[in-house]
């Protein structure tokens, strides 16, 4: 069954007003009125700042000013409108500047629009919910957490929905060159982070053998093929766009022909096979990254390890979880 601005079991995918991580009564903690703000049409709004703030430094903190600038280059994102966000607090009569990412989401035509909706609410899921429980399992098994921004605030009403997470550039990690691809000491930083990530949802899962983590956190069984039938229609079309293409590009090298053949040959299929592959099997019945590319890592050195900055917007389970997100990663190094 296929869900379009419905539910899915008992979570919400249709718009609620203001769903906010951050305390509830929290206009009622701001004592002064916010100065000025900058935003224009960013879909930024006070109160979101506002959250941000409070789950960062509590309710004693008071937001006096704010102001938003993009942040990164062309390019550097797809689903969401990046921004950083500034923000001037009063703390016991201490002033500071506070600095946060904003996700915001982007207005789309109706095919994108879904697949954005449901990018955003699977990234929130994660945030929320399953990643402190990953970060549970391995703090039980004497590790770290894993290293991912801190989570501050989430904020949907109507069209508009927005994610504020910890700024890493206030603590030097840059991302990569996106053209020049990883050399082998930051690659093998990549690795081990995400190795940290497959087992901590590894542990996680032999916690309750007897109940699949996609039972409890039903956002990991949503993908584009399920989700709605807009979002599969439009993905379908477009892998067979692609299919295609690559068939073309078969058929003008010789002795390739039979690859081009069967790469037509699939084209009706394409989505079944999607659909058919991405049934769960043990025993790589873990939660997998999904998007490795360079512009979801963020680097500080190479003694350090990576923080993953956009680690969820793809977060899924598979039969071939560890192979999928290496072999994503293969092409950057």
């Amino acid at each position: 069954m296929r869900f379009c601005g419905g539910r899915f079991g008992n979570i919400h995918i249709t718009p609620v007003p203001s769903l906010h991580v951050a305390m509830e009564g929290l206009e009622a903690n701001v004592s002064s009125e916010v100065a000025a703000q900058e935003s224009g049409d960013l879909g930024i709004q006070e109160s979101d700042v506002r959250g941000a703030v409070i789950a960062d430094k509590g309710e004693g903190a008071v937001l006096t000013s704010w102001t938003a600038e993009d942040l990164g280059q062309k390019g550097d994102n797809f689903m969401s409108s990046v921004k950083r966000v500034k923000a001037q607090v009063t703390i016991e009569g201490r002033e500071e500047q506070l600095t946060y990412v904003a996700k915001v989401k982007m207005h789309f035509s109706d095919t994108i629009k879904e697949l954005s909706n449901m990018s955003f609410f699977k990234e929130y899921e994660f945030f929320a919910k399953l990643l402190p429980e990953l970060n549970s399992v391995l703090a039980e098994a004497g590790l770290d957490p894993l290293r991912v921004p801190k989570f501050y605030h989430h904020s949907k009403s109507g069209e508009r929905e927005i994610l504020i997470l910890e700024d890493l550039t206030a603590r030097d990690f840059l991302l990569a060159d996106r053209k020049k691809g990883l050399d082998i000491p930051h690659m093998r930083l990549v690795l081990e982070e995400l190795g940290r990530f497959h087992a901590s949802s590894h542990l996680l899962q032999r916690k309750t053998p007897h109940e699949d983590l996609s039972e409890r956190h039903k956002f990991l069984a949503i993908e584009w093929f399920n989700y709605c039938e807009t979002a599969r229609q439009h993905t379908g079309e477009s892998l067979a766009k692609e299919l295609e293409t690559a068939a073309a590009v078969a058929e003008s090298c010789e002795g390739y022909e039979d690859v081009a053949r069967w790469l037509r040959e699939i084209q009706p299929r394409v989505v079944d096979i999607f659909e058919e592959k991405s049934k769960t099997r043990a025993p790589f019945q873990v939660v997998w990254h999904g998007d490795c590319w360079t512009n979801n890592f963020l680097f500080r050195s190479i003694s350090l390890s990576p923080i993953c900055r956009g680690l969820m917007g793809k977060i899924k389970r598979d039969n071939a979880v560890p192979q999928y997100d290496v072999a994503v990663l293969s092409p950057f190094v």
